[in-house]
């Protein structure tokens, strides 16, 4: 049995066809799956974020905290600028 030249190039045409349209199901399943984590996950890195860097900045702007420690002031400009990125991102994600 002959095989013909025309009848191979049109299975693996299908065949390409059929592994692309599996590749793209599966890239839009991920990309949903990554929506409903993100809808979960999001909210609790601000919860988290948004506490975490409030009583940070609280520590380290006690008195006896900038007396001691001459790296005071730089942590307490990083826990209020990861504060500041933290209330930003939230209000563009929200608002567009």
């Amino acid at each position: 049995m002959k095989i013909s030249h025309k009848t191979l190039c049109d299975s693996m045409i299908i065949t390409v066809l059929v592994i692309v349209i599996i590749i793209t199901i599966n890239m839009w399943m991920l990309l949903l799956l990554m929506l409903q984590v993100d809808r979960v996950v999001t909210p609790i890195w601000y919860v988290i974020g948004v506490t975490g860097n409030t009583l940070s900045a609280i520590v380290w702007l006690q008195r006896r905290m900038h007396a001691n420690n001459s790296s005071a002031v730089y942590l307490v400009a990083l826990s209020v600028s990861d504060l500041l990125f933290l209330i930003l991102h939230f209000v563009q994600v929200r608002y567009t």
